[in-house]
């Protein structure tokens, strides 16, 4: 074997660090399933290469610590017992659509943390993946700053429409700006060895990066990653400022009442922020005695969530969408994985802050406990995808190597009936990564080739978006959409209403006929003008999730469509009860209340066409 094709097979694993790259512009989702296609890829390629180890050695070489192996087998229990105790547990199992974070994703999130810890033992490698997450940073950043001025060859969208907040490839400019926490502290510190061994000449390049993603982190208008970026650089400075202790606390306790005292003195109100209060509110509505030791289960807080859901926060956030995740790393694992769950996470933050003050026995950068630090603030206002997670691993795979003393241990095959059970395991592990990335992307495809014909060729549409749902072993998601685009063209077909009612069986059983089942069935009972199945899913949802507007809008539309103007009238009236202020500014003599009123307008089309249809009623 040539140096290079040893080289690169020792390395092949730092392709999965690529995946902030991934997009996909002939998909459905552009950004999100192509990223997650490739962590898929990746886990089976690491099955693969396990079991070829096996079958080529007697032994299985393990890097061993039983304290950590005995807290991520605690985080793996707590991933399993939320998910046993789950309000809908198949979808606890898989998770959602676009960013699944159901058990079977992070538990192989918790098999790449272990490969992660395996590699990155070595400084060389770990050399390689600093290098390697510059090299994206510079695309993105480049990427992003031409975003700003209306350039990306991707796609061709108006930046205004987003506010000037720049995305690049990681398509939400939060979550860029959470990325780029981790290229921050590399750069930082490499910008500072360099300046106190005054090497000039190196000094220029990563000047000049940094420079790049402060204009990335700014242009992004992510005040959370800002925050955590700006105290971590403080707690940086202290670090290197030779004072007396007592002295940077003084100084430190100053600075920092200025923006608390700034904030409640002068009544400063953030919309962003009184939506998190909002939604950290209802979170913890959530949380009963039945529920505190398990949490809800993993995915399911959207659905808790809607039981207990204020109409007020409809002031602050749009009137059709509907929060899926609490913008609160903390408080989401209190909800879904309860006290257990919690557990795990505070010890974590525990051993971070810890490792500050260790003996750092690899003598490795103070970049990565910095750059985790920096992310656990940031995600105090927001939640990580799955390109976050893959980088969160190795970050903690090295710090954690740099850290704590390890031993190796063998695993011994003497048994060949042993050494077949571990291969068939590892096989069946890698098949499963692979159908399940090839899951994705038949799904993905199937979605955008429908909706490229649906205007023209409703059948072949038809084809492609039941393809799609086939596809889906994991999510209903595609089946929803499927119900919910074609319920109103195929009024009398027998065979697609059949298709349909398929679909939603499906649909029952990832969802466990919570309030997406009893949405998805409204659709199929207009399409069989079914009074009484509509009637039965409408009661329902008035329970389940008491102030979701799209339940009125729905009953208005149906209602309408069957002649019955006193169920119009009492169902709009409900409608009405939901709405914010902003609806009753249209005559205002305020310019900016009048854009508010636009601005509500725009994105509740639904409510206004609901209110013609309640007007024909009068």
């Amino acid at each position: 074997m040539s140096p290079i094709i040893r080289k690169l097979y020792k390395h092949y694993y730092l392709g999965i660090f690529f995946i902030p790259l991934l997009i996909n512009p002939w998909g459905f989702t552009f950004y999100s399933l192509p990223k997650n296609i490739w962590f898929l890829l990746f886990m089976g390629l690491a099955f693969g290469a396990t079991a070829w180890k096996v079958m080529q050695n007697n032994h299985l070489e393990l890097t061993y610590n039983r304290k950590l192996y005995g807290f991520i087998a605690v985080i793996f229990l707590s991933l399993i017992v939320s998910t046993i105790f789950s309000l809908s547990p198949v979808q606890s199992v898989y998770g959602h659509f676009e960013n699944p974070q159901g058990m079977i994703l992070l538990s192989l999130v918790l098999l790449h943390f272990f490969v992660c810890l395996r590699i990155f033992r070595e400084k060389e490698t770990i050399e390689i993946f600093f290098k390697i997450i510059k090299w994206i940073t510079l695309f993105m950043c480049l990427h992003a700053i031409g975003q700003f001025f209306n350039i990306d060859p991707f796609l061709d969208v108006d930046n205004a429409e987003y506010l000037f907040r720049v995305y690049s490839t990681i398509g939400q400019p939060n979550f860029l700006g959470q990325f780029l926490i981790f290229p921050f502290f590399i750069l930082l510190f490499e910008f500072d060895k360099k300046l106190s061994k005054k090497n000039l000449k190196k000094l220029l390049p990563s000047f000049l990066l940094f420079s790049l993603v402060l204009i990335t982190i700014f242009l992004t208008k992510n005040r959370a990653t800002w925050l955590a970026l700006m105290f971590c650089s403080y707690f940086f400075l202290l670090r290197k400022i030779k004072i007396r202790v007592l002295y940077k606390w003084i100084f430190t306790i100053l600075l920092f009442s200025v923006p608390i005292i700034s904030f409640f003195t002068f009544d400063l109100v953030f919309r962003s922020f009184q939506v998190r209060l909002s939604l950290w509110q209802g979170a913890l509505d959530i949380i009963t005695v039945k529920n505190i030791w398990f949490g809800t289960g993993l995915e399911t807080f959207q659905q808790g969530y809607l039981h207990v859901m204020p109409k007020e926060i409809f002031e602050y956030e749009q009137f059709y969408k509907t929060p899926s995740n609490v913008h609160n790393e903390f408080l989401h694992i209190f909800v879904e994985r309860g006290l257990l769950g919690i557990f795990t996470y505070l010890l974590m933050i525990g051993f971070l802050l810890s490792s500050f003050w260790k003996k750092n026995k690899k003598n490795l950068s103070l970049a990565v406990p910095f750059a985790l630090l920096a992310y656990m603030i940031s995600v105090l206002f927001s939640f990580s995808t799955i390109e976050h997670l893959v980088f969160l691993a190795a970050f903690w795979a090295i710090l954690i190597n740099s850290v704590i003393h390890f031993s190796e241990k063998k695993i011994n095959f003497r048994n060949p009936l042993f050494k077949i059970v571990i291969l068939i395991l590892l096989n069946l592990m890698m098949a499963f990564s692979f159908f399940g990335a090839y899951s994705l992307y038949k799904m993905d495809y199937e979605l955008r080739q429908g909706i490229d014909v649906f205007i023209t060729d409703l059948d072949k549409a038809s084809h492609h978006f039941h393809e799609a749902a086939d596809s889906s072993f994991f999510f209903s998601y595609p089946q929803e959409f499927t119900i919910k685009l074609l319920s109103r063209f195929y009024t009398g077909n027998q065979n697609e209403i059949d298709k349909l009612e398929k679909n939603l069986d499906r649909v029952a059983k990832i969802n466990n006929e919570n309030f997406i089942y009893h949405l998805t069935n409204l659709e199929l009972a207009y399409l069989k003008n079914d009074r009484e199945r509509f009637d039965q899913s409408y009661d329902q949802l008035l329970i389940l999730t008491p102030h979701l507007p799209e339940v009125p809008t729905a009953a208005v539309d149906y209602y309408y469509e069957i002649g019955d103007c006193e169920a119009v009238i009492q169902s709009f009236n409900y409608l009405l009860q939901l709405v914010p202020s902003a609806y009753y500014l249209e005559n205002s003599k305020d310019a900016n209340e009048r854009n508010e009123y636009r601005l509500f307008r725009k994105h509740a089309t639904a409510l206004f066409s609901a209110k013609s249809k309640y007007e024909l009623c009068l």
